[in-house]
């Protein structure tokens, strides 16, 4: 019967074997994620566009039904189930702890915990009273407390779907970065600098080499941002990911004078929009981008790329606490701060908006970076489309009057003109 009639769902009427363990060979009961699996971990892409797990699965089939199955059926005979399971069984480990064989492995824990450890520390100034180890962080507010009029600020993120490209690369030294930056970014629209983050890091199968990595990522970032990585968790859940994923999300807190807060309320018609640029995709769109390059192996060098299609992929989020106060400190007053992630242009300038004024954002005013242009291209995405999905270049938009444009530029240069404010209630793309 043609897939998907079949009782069991699976390609060709192909199932698997494995032992109780699981650990010799299964992919029951649906192989066909694997054809082209593009939420697998590890799908690398086959030039014909198929996933690289229907060929390993083929090969095994047919070398299990010429090989295997001769040791246990005579010629003519009929297989006896019992005689695969009593064979399997012999191969089972039985002095595995419960806990490890359920998929848990508490010293795979313990092991990731002390290859962190100096990276997490190395983040800890004087103000931190308790970090890991401890049941909860634990940070000595005195500065704050000298403040005039402090407001704390939060903000919790993950890096999404990026996580799914840095585990099929094998990279994961730079995800950490997206995360902390992607959150400090969040903090800075209101003003706000950061005091400390929290990490939470799962895996389908702890691997304490990869959780080190990716963890070093976040305390790297946190160092160069000058806020302690106060704490986190590592969790280990076999039956919510697949063996090689994960996921990344964390926590950070951040304080400002509640004189200083910006929150788009002085934004008034004749203002300017400037923006930062962005690194490239950062950490929206790439549901849409790895469905765009599904077909095509990692390493495949575009020309208008002039790189491997997965450093351009990978490439961290940027951050932008340094422009940030740099403006500030030279007394360049921001009257609204948008962070360009999920929603692109419209949906992240509408929301510091006050009413009765419209962003007008010139496209013509900044040239495209190649790889959004690409993916419009291999995809076929509207214009509409790509900028309400991604960041086209801009990272972050700054609204601030007109006479103060040539001083921001010479405190930043690379500062890009992308639009103005005038009278209105929307955000228009040009």
């Amino acid at each position: 019967m043609p897939y998907p009639s079949n009782p069991n769902g699976s390609l060709e009427n192909i199932a698997g074997i494995c032992n109780e363990a699981g650990n010799i060979f299964g992919l029951m009961p649906h192989p066909e994620r694997y054809v082209s699996a593009l939420q697998h971990p590890q799908r690398k892409g086959m030039p014909d566009g198929t996933g690289d797990g229907l060929l390993i699965f083929k090969n095994a089939y047919e070398y299990a039904s010429k090989h295997v199955a001769a040791q246990f059926i005579a010629p003519g005979s009929i297989p006896v189930a019992s005689d695969w399971r009593n064979e399997l069984r012999r191969h089972t480990p039985t002095e595995q702890p419960a806990y490890a064989a359920s998929g848990v492995d508490i010293d795979a824990a313990d092991q990731a915990k002390e290859m962190m450890k100096e990276a997490v520390r190395s983040t800890h100034g004087p103000t931190v009273l308790a970090g890991m180890g401890a049941f909860a962080g634990m940070i000595d507010i005195a500065d704050v407390q000298q403040m005039r009029k402090p407001a704390l600020v939060a903000s919790t993120d993950g890096v999404g779907t990026k996580t799914l490209l840095a585990a099929q690369a094998g990279r994961y030294d730079t995800i950490g970065r997206d995360l902390v930056h992607h959150s400090v970014n969040d903090l800075l629209t209101q003003g706000a600098r950061p005091l400390f983050f929290m990490d939470y890091l799962a895996m389908g199968r702890l691997d304490p080499m990869q959780a080190a990595a990716i963890v070093r990522g976040v305390a790297a970032a946190c160092r160069g941002v000058g806020c302690a990585l106060l704490g986190g968790e590592t969790a280990e859940m076999p039956d919510v990911y697949l063996p090689g994923a994960f996921d990344l999300a964390g926590t950070v807190v951040g304080v400002v004078e509640q004189d200083s807060i910006i929150n788009g309320s002085a934004i008034r018609p004749g203002d300017v929009l400037l923006g930062l640029p962005s690194s490239g995709l950062h950490t929206n769109g790439y549901s849409l981008a790895r469905k765009v390059f599904a077909h095509y192996p990692y390493d495949t060098m575009f020309p208008e790329l002039g790189e491997a299609l997965i450093d351009a992929l990978l490439r961290p989020h940027r951050c932008y606490l340094r422009e940030i106060q740099a403006l500030q400190e030279a007394g360049i007053a921001l009257k609204g701060i948008a962070h360009i992630t999920g929603g692109g242009f419209q949906g992240n300038i509408s929301r510091i908006l006050p009413a009765g004024v419209e962003a007008e954002i010139d496209t013509s005013l900044w040239e495209i970076p190649p790889l959004f242009a690409l993916i419009a291209r291999l995809g076929k995405v509207s214009r509409e489309e790509m900028f309400r999905t991604f960041n086209m270049g801009v990272g972050m938009v700054l609204v601030l009057a007109a006479d103060q444009i040539e001083q921001a530029h010479s405190i930043v240069p690379k500062l890009l003109h992308v639009g103005y404010v005038r009278e209105g209630n929307s955000v228009t793309i040009l």
